[in-house]
């Protein structure tokens, strides 16, 4: 029963706005905006499942902002994650936002609130900058993947806490008909250790705590 598990809550204008600044998307021939979510100022993370299956390792990207319209970055997919769902993009040199997100996310927790930001598509092909605020309803520890009370963006969306830190992406196109499925952006970045150099990464970082 879709309706017992899909709850929309209202949406912290404040916490929009805060997060706004990290609003990226990129197009196909369509001109449609799908979700980009920035993990650091060098990479960034969108789904694999759907249409992105096409992407090849070295495929290049154009990643925009909704909320800076000068900002126009060439991205490559440097790794593919099939056990999340996720496609990691890094940047040629330019800065995709103005810090690293992923050193500073939080584990998302079962009945925690939160705020995913995306875009949605109208019947008519109009494309916006869309927020749906709910909360953690399941965990599934096995399997690293959280379950979100609101409904899916088609073209994927991030997770954000109510303090505003980044928390997770939303995995798997269920959009219409099915629950908001997320995966903790603490679980992406223990697989790309290897593509972020020393100077980035912090020197406390404990996975044991992270995936426990």
């Amino acid at each position: 029963m879709q309706m017992e598990y899909e709850q929309q809550l209202p949406v912290n204008g404040d916490l929009a706005a805060s997060i706004a600044l990290y609003a990226l998307y990129y197009t196909k021939n369509d001109n449609i905006k799908r979700c980009a979510i920035p993990l650091t100022t060098r990479f960034a993370a969108i789904h694999r499942h759907g249409e992105n299956k096409s992407i090849k390792q070295g495929d290049e990207i154009v990643i925009r902002s909704w909320f800076d319209k000068k900002l126009e970055v060439s991205t490559r997919a440097v790794k593919f994650i099939e056990v999340f769902d996720t496609i990691i993009l890094q940047s040629d040199g330019v800065d995709l936002c103005d810090k690293d997100l992923m050193f500073n996310s939080i584990k998302p927790r079962k009945g925690m609130r939160y705020l995913m930001m995306g875009f949605s598509i109208d019947e008519d092909t109009t494309n916006y900058q869309s927020f749906s605020s709910g909360i953690i309803t399941n965990e599934d520890v096995r399997w690293r993947r959280y379950t979100g009370s609101t409904g899916s963006f088609e073209g994927g969306g991030g997770c954000w806490s109510e303090s505003g830190q980044l928390m997770g992406m939303q995995i798997e196109d269920e959009a219409s008909e099915g629950p908001c499925c997320i995966i903790a952006v603490q679980s992406i970045w223990s697989h790309i250790l290897d593509l972020i150099p020393d100077s980035e990464s912090e020197e406390d970082w404990d996975e044991e705590d992270w995936d426990e």
